[in-house]
Formats: C-alpha cells, sequence, structure tokens
C-alpha cells in the first residue's frame, strides 16, 4: 500500500546517494529524478533528502570535469542546476522537513557559490558575497568540531581570493 511506495522512494534515495559516493553520478541522478518528478509525492523529508542527493550528483560531476576547459559551459550550467536542488532544501524545505539535510546543503550551496565565482575570474562580487554568506550560514548551523574547524579554514581561504577580486579600496587609506 501507501506505506510500501514510501519505503520504495526513500530506498530510492538511498540507492541514489551510495551511487554518488561511488562517483557514479548519472545513475545516481536518475535514480534521484524518479523521486523528484514524481508529482504525487507530498512527503517534505523525503523531498528534502532526494533535492539535496540530486545537489549532490550534480555538483560532483560538475566537479570531476571541472579541469576540462572544453567542458567549462557545462560544468558552468550543472553548478546552476547544483545550487538550484540545494536552495530547494534550504528555501523551500528548511529545518521544519529536512533539518538532516540543511547543513550539507547549505555547506555545499556554499561551494557551488564559491566555484561559480572563481569560473567567473572573480567578476561577479555579488555572487563572491553569496558564497561567503552560505558559508558563514553552514558554519553557524554546525556544532563545534573538526568539521566546522575545516569548513571554517576553507571559509577563509575563500574570503582571502574574494576580497582581493572584490574589496573596494578604503578612501580613508588614500591618505596614508
Amino acid at each position: 500500500g501507501a506505506d510500501a511506495r514510501i519505503q520504495h522512494l526513500k530506498a530510492l534515495v538511498g540507492a541514489g546517494r551510495c551511487l554518488v559516493f561511488q562517483g557514479k553520478f548519472d545513475a545516481a541522478r536518475k535514480e534521484l529524478q524518479r523521486v523528484t518528478s514524481n508529482n504525487e509525492v507530498t512527503d517534505k523529508r523525503l523531498l528534502g533528502a532526494a533535492y539535496r542527493g540530486l545537489g549532490d550528483a550534480v555538483y560532483g560531476k560538475a566537479r570531476s570535469e571541472a579541469a576540462d576547459a572544453a567542458k567549462r559551459k557545462q560544468v558552468t550550467a550543472d553548478l546552476n542546476e547544483a545550487a538550484m536542488h540545494y536552495l530547494r532544501v534550504t528555501e523551500f524545505y528548511g529545518a521544519d522537513y529536512a533539518a538532516d539535510e540543511m547543513i550539507p546543503a547549505t555547506e555545499n550551496l556554499a561551494r557551488v557559490f564559491a566555484n561559480l565565482f572563481l569560473l567567473g575570474d572573480g567578476a561577479d562580487c555579488a555572487l563572491g558575497s553569496r558564497a561567503y554568506e552560505s558559508y558563514r550560514k553552514a558554519w553557524k548551523l554546525m556544532s563545534p568540531g573538526q568539521r566546522r574547524n575545516q569548513l571554517s579554514r576553507e571559509a577563509l581561504d575563500f574570503k582571502r581570493d574574494y576580497d582581493a577580486k572584490c574589496k573596494k579600496p578604503d578612501p580613508k587609506d588614500k591618505d596614508k
């Protein structure tokens, strides 16, 4: 019955996430889209998990192809798609329905924005600011520990790049 259907969909999300961990991003995407494209799914926890998994699949593929200059346009499109999936989790489902997904979705959203900023050679300072704010938001959601410290280092490294490209000179420094 209905209970079996939900369990089946949860299993698809789990299988999709396992495929992401194995680096089988296209296969993961297909499994996860079976859940996200099903208009009968109303369980917001399930949808939050599926969209986060879909974001991970698309982001993973983009990262694996980022070094190939010929695929730069596709990588940018994939990063934008991944951002949309993570934003669905953080903005639509949020802490009310997808609390377990909030930290990893916000963390990867920051990385996606940072990658888009760097792919654009730092020209979009608003995007860079959004990346740094997402890093800060993810950091605030995390409990103290090694993972939070690592994210802090990552955010500060990004902030240095962002400041180098976007920080406007302070008029007070002109007199010095």
